[in-house]
């Protein structure tokens, strides 16, 4: 075969090409692929060291596909996807790009979720590096953002796939100047009460959304299967008892968001731009603002530093802002607030205890906690009545 290109199998089964593809030995090329493809299998070519590829090498691909019926090409570089782009291959062909490669060391940090840290590379860009996700999943979070903008909410969508030097992945996002809303707070250029007030209105245009049904996890069956494990640390009548308020619920399809919080929400130019979709589900918001109520609240119950620390705001105005977004939420049916405090509570500190499974404490303080936890578990649990808010 001519040296211009190399075919070998890799170790986990992908065929590897390197060099360069044309007329002078597309026919060779094809000739080892084929070589290595057991019958009745796709292909799956990883191109990350192939730098070129002409017409002639296009049509091997196109035989191969339609010989083997699927065929994935994987670390395409942005020079060879242009070519794949422009000639059509990248409907027809299963594409999946090469991350680029960038560094945050020593970026600043605008904002900080359950799922990872956004970045400020530069005046333009920001990137939300990911704790545990890999480029396919995020290339599934492009997706859903670009089905939720078209819903009308207000979102940023990742243009770029990019990995750190220790591994991680990230999602690369133009907003210019964009701001998260604890530093606005922070800072002193928004109040407590106009944060609040901007929140529910994005909330309120989330919850107004009721998406295809199977589009998002309904919430309330994610929250029931963790929950299960909470029998280890509940009374069987407990959990019983959970459960049966949970599946009362009437069914409820509207959006809620599920990890919207100051430090996880972006401001551009007087407008709100979330980068975070990855906790979207359906369900009633009980769920949203329990989650509010552990961010707020209950993480700094026995951590009174807690919020200070994460938030860059003393416990004080946290709780003062999560209690501001509730009356915003009820308006004029203050009675339905004071009702459904314990709701939000209930399903809180469940969630909190669930938690305990995997988070790294000092085993005196988890001691602790868990004890906390239970005995407000428990009380609650005598008093509610009803988990539901509605937002109809």
């Amino acid at each position: 075969m001519d040296a211009k290109s190399t075919v070998t199998r890799g170790s986990a089964g992908e065929i590897r090409i390197s060099g360069s593809i044309d007329t002078s030995n597309a026919q060779q090329t094809e000739e080892r692929i084929r070589e290595e493809t057991a019958a009745g299998e796709g292909i799956v070519l990883e191109v990350s060291a192939l730098n070129y590829i002409s017409s002639a090498g296009l049509r091997v691909l196109l035989r191969l596909k339609k010989e083997f019926g699927s065929l994935t090409m994987t670390g395409v570089s942005p020079n060879l996807y242009g070519i794949l782009e422009m000639t059509g291959f990248s409907e027809i062909l299963d594409i999946r790009r090469a991350d680029r490669m960038i560094s945050v060391d020593g970026c600043e940090i605008i904002g900080e979720g359950a799922e990872g840290t956004v970045y400020r590379v530069d005046r333009e860009t920001v990137v939300k590096v990911y704790r545990n996700t890999d480029p396919e999943d995020i290339r599934r979070r492009q997706d859903i953002a670009r089905k939720v903008f078209i819903m009308g909410i207000p979102t940023a969508i990742p243009y770029d796939i990019v990995r750190t030097a220790d591994g991680r992945t990230g999602a690369v996002y133009e907003l210019l100047n964009a701001q998260s809303y604890a530093s606005l707070m922070i800072s002193g250029a928004k109040s407590p009460d106009e944060i609040a007030g901007m929140c529910m209105e994005v909330l309120g245009t989330i919850h107004s959304i009721v998406p295809d049904p199977g589009l998002f996890p309904v919430k309330r069956d994610q929250f029931a299967k963790s929950a299960a494990c909470l029998q280890q640390f509940l009374s069987r009548a407990q959990t019983e008892r959970l459960r049966e308020l949970l599946y009362a619920m009437p069914e409820n399809g509207h959006l809620i968001h599920g990890d919207f919080h100051i430090k996880n929400i972006m401001y551009q130019d007087g407008e709100t731009i979330l980068i975070d979709m990855d906790t979207l589900s359906t369900g009633d918001p009980v769920f949203e603002f329990a989650q509010l109520y552990l961010a707020y609240i209950a993480y700094s119950e026995l951590d009174p530093g807690n919020a200070l620390r994460f938030f860059g705001i003393p416990r004080e105005t946290a709780a003062e802002l999560y209690d501001r977004m509730l009356s915003m939420f009820f308006g004029e049916r203050p009675e339905m607030k004071e009702s459904s405090r314990d709701a939000v509570r209930l399903i809180a500190y469940c969630q909190q205890l669930i938690n305990v499974r995997n988070a790294d404490y000092d085993p005196g303080f988890r001691e602790k906690l868990i004890l906390h936890l239970r005995e407000r578990i428990e009380t609650l649990l005598g008093e509610v009545s009803s988990l539901a808010l509605s937002c109809d």
